[in-house]
């Protein structure tokens, strides 16, 4: 028998640890296939970006690419012939996108009144998470406020330049977003301090192709000159940047080892299917998406992607296999790793809840499998072939009934194979009520972020309900052409726009409750000569608003902006007539908030102006003083604090008969 000395024996223990080490950090930084190693992950997001409009996809006006950029990314990768959204929403997408789920599994199902639920609170984790714990520096540059950090995307980012701290505010209608130029410079910034030997991982979003449409000097004309919209001009500004953020990886030496995805988080329709933007229907117009993977180059040179069909949900798999992390939600990943070649007929999924929620419509689901695609709504069903019939025009449901049971059915179990992953409620505010008839008497009950089978087949059909959507649109541009034109012309408008929006109030509609009784606010609040109205009028104004507030209230008791334009309108109140009880009602409200744990800056800069109005300069400066802690970027609320600290110094000053 064979015997080794225990020196021998050390030695080779000692050997195999060594071997195990580098085997190791050679494990971490190369994919498990073809040997391509992943030094660095680059994902860039194109907000509201039609697949359509891209170069790649055929779109050239004048003859002339718009987006040479995203094109160059099928030289060392693929460009997805058809990619999808989970969700036609800037919000829900993106957290699939960081997650690898369905929104019902990560529980964000629309923009407004959700977050990501902190890590403590669920079952799985966030790419940045998951990357950074592998040794990442990981890096976020978002360019508008939907992304904000308190929608919980922030996790796992060591650094997240987001707009929360932005002095500027988006209008009624309006976000607050920064452009892709200024993005981008802060993006580079951050690559410039960072090592090209050390790990990264960064993501950018741009916002620019979402509504309103802003012009570019030297952009906008080229494109506009070639029969370009200023959408696509925007989507060309945009995609000059991108190249910007694409040549630095070159010039630092990192492209040949960086992993590279760019795609939308959903499309826009543009009017088509009579939808003026997103979010309401899930035509392919906003749920199809452009979509670029560049791989790391292997030892054989370029690295190749089998074909097929592409999700947002397919970027967290496909990146977790590349650097060697098994998630811990693994078994519950509805995407794949796009690198692995896929046989069977392939099927995506996807929703909106946003008609639900904030107009009490029926929500709109979409199921795509291979060349067919079944949308589901208030108990219709419609059924296309998008491989001969891209823009959804001819619905051949009518014809092939069978088919369209086998595609309900399909989505039935699919979405019964959803497994929720948060432990947590995540609503920021509960949805609207589930019918009509209940919503009056839905006051403090928590319902469902979706409705059921059976509630969801009685709803209205968003689809014709597009008028509505043009009148509220309306209606919120007149708010703010009046806040920057106190005219009789924007008056009459404002006010002709509140009487269009009338009748969907009595269909149980919270977005238009919400902004009607914001329009009646700013029509009380006129404060330019001959346009004053008595003050019979600004009461009888007010006293509407707060029954639509109250109203909504009832259904919407954790929504904190409810709450905050209360405030507003019994602060428009004072000096009225009823001081005191409007003063009371204010107090008591805040009491409420806090006890729901609802009080955010606004808030707390609402009571102190009812404090001074009282005034308790005091209490006023110490609310102020709270609401800059929360959110010191308002300047405006700077400005009153030193006047409220110089009427309390001469206040006292009188008092003392100095």
């Amino acid at each position: 028998m064979t015997t080794f000395s225990r020196p021998r024996n050390w030695l080779l223990a000692l050997t195999l640890v060594v071997a195990c080490l580098a085997a190791w950090l050679i494990y971490r930084g190369k994919s498990d296939t073809g040997g391509a190693r992943v030094q660095h992950i680059l994902i860039v997001t194109l907000d509201t970006t039609r697949w359509d409009r891209m170069g790649a996809y055929g779109y050239r006006p004048g003859g002339y690419s718009p987006t040479p950029a995203f094109d160059s990314l099928g030289d060392d990768g693929r460009i997805y012939e058809r990619a999808f959204a989970p969700a036609p929403l800037t919000l829900p997408s993106h957290a699939s996108l960081m997650t690898g789920l369905e929104p019902a599994q990560h529980g964000v199902r629309e923009n407004d009144g959700f977050a990501l639920s902190v890590a403590a609170d669920r079952s799985f984790q966030t790419l940045a998470e998951g990357l950074r714990n592998r040794g990442y520096a990981t890096a976020a540059f978002v360019s508008a406020q939907p992304l904000d950090r308190r929608f919980g995307l922030a996790a796992g980012f060591d650094t997240y330049d987001d707009l929360s701290d932005s002095a500027s505010r988006g209008g009624a209608s309006n976000f607050v977003e920064r452009s892709a130029e200024a993005t981008t410079d802060r993006a580079l910034a951050w690559l410039k301090e960072h090592s090209a030997d050390a790990p990264s991982f960064m993501w950018v979003h741009y916002f620019d192709p979402h509504h309103p449409h802003r012009r570019h000097t030297g952009v906008s004309e080229t494109w506009e000159a070639r029969g370009a919209s200023p959408y696509e001009g925007e989507i060309a500004y945009m995609d000059l940047h991108l190249q910007r953020l694409l040549e630095a990886y070159k010039a630092r030496g990192q492209w040949q080892n960086t992993l590279v995805i760019v795609l939308a988080d959903h499309g826009e329709s543009l009017g088509q299917h009579g939808e003026p933007s997103h979010g309401y229907l899930t035509y392919d117009s906003t749920m199809r998406i452009p979509f670029a993977v560049k791989m790391p180059a292997t030892k054989e040179g370029k690295a190749s992607l089998p074909r097929g069909s592409a999700s947002v949900l397919d970027v967290l798999p496909t990146v977790a296999a590349m650097v060697g992390w098994d998630p811990p939600h693994g078994q519950h990943l509805r995407g794949r790793d796009l690198r692995k070649v896929f046989t069977e007929s392939q099927s995506h999924f996807g929703e909106s809840m946003y008609p639900f929620r904030q107009f009490n419509w029926s929500a709109p689901r979409a199921l795509w499998l291979a060349d067919e695609k079944l949308i589901v709504a208030a108990g219709e069903a419609e059924l296309y072939d998008i491989k001969k019939d891209p823009q959804e025009t001819k619905d051949l449901a009518p014809l092939r009934p069978e088919r369209v049971r086998f595609l309900r059915e399909t989505m039935r179990r699919y979405r019964a194979r959803l497994t929720s992953l948060h432990r947590k409620d995540l609503r920021m505010d509960p949805p609207v009520a589930l019918s009509a008839s209940a919503y009056l008497q839905a006051a403090g009950k928590s319902v469902a972020a979706e409705p059921d089978d059976l509630v969801n087949v009685t709803l209205p059909h968003p689809r014709g309900k597009m008028r509505v959507v043009a009148a509220l649109d309306g209606l919120r541009h007149a708010i703010e052409r009046l806040a920057t034109e106190e005219s009789a012309i924007a008056v009459v408008d404002l006010q002709s726009r509140v009487a269009l929006l009338e009748a969907s109030v009595q269909a149980g509609n919270p977005a238009a409750l919400f902004w009607i009784a914001r329009a009646r606010l700013r029509l009380a609040g006129l404060a330019r000569g001959n346009l004053v109205l008595p003050d019979s009028a600004r009461r009888e104004l007010l006293s509407e608003a707060l029954n639509q507030l109250e109203t909504l209230r009832a259904v919407r008791p954790e929504d904190p902006r409810v709450y905050n334009q209360m405030h507003l309108v019994r602060l428009a109140s004072l000096g009225l007539g009823g001081e005191k009880a409007a003063f009371e009602a204010i107090l008591s409200l805040f009491e409420e908030q806090q006890r729901r744990g609802l009080l955010d800056a606004l808030a707390w800069a609402l009571r102190g102006k009812a404090n001074e109005w009282k005034g308790d300069f005091g209490a006023a400066i110490d609310d102020l003083k709270r609401a800059i802690s929360l959110d010191g970027s308002r300047k405006a609320w700077h400005r009153d604090l030193k006047l409220l600290e110089a009427k309390l110094r001469d206040r006292k000053r009188r008092q003392s008969g100095g």
